[in-house]
């Protein structure tokens, strides 16, 4: 999986990147709540407490933690 960050806009696009020849939109995902997406990391479903991929974001402008789960 892809996490294109637009810190601008808050949001962050998912794409699947299994062949790179043939990539594919999953979603994106944006918070009202969560102002200017500034930093991404995600954690592998083997290590995460629910047994799915996490995606946490930091937002610098309203100083939030956002935490996604990717199913």
């Amino acid at each position: 999986m892809l996490f294109v960050d637009l810190e601008r806009t808050s949001a962050v696009f998912i794409y699947n990147i299994t062949n790179p020849l043939n990539l594919k939109f999953i979603t994106w995902l944006y918070g009202a709540q969560d102002i200017a997406t500034e930093g991404i990391i995600t954690i592998d479903k083997a290590d995460s407490p629910t047994g799915n991929y996490l995606m946490i974001a930091t937002n610098e402008v309203s100083s939030t933690i956002a935490i996604y789960e990717i199913k």
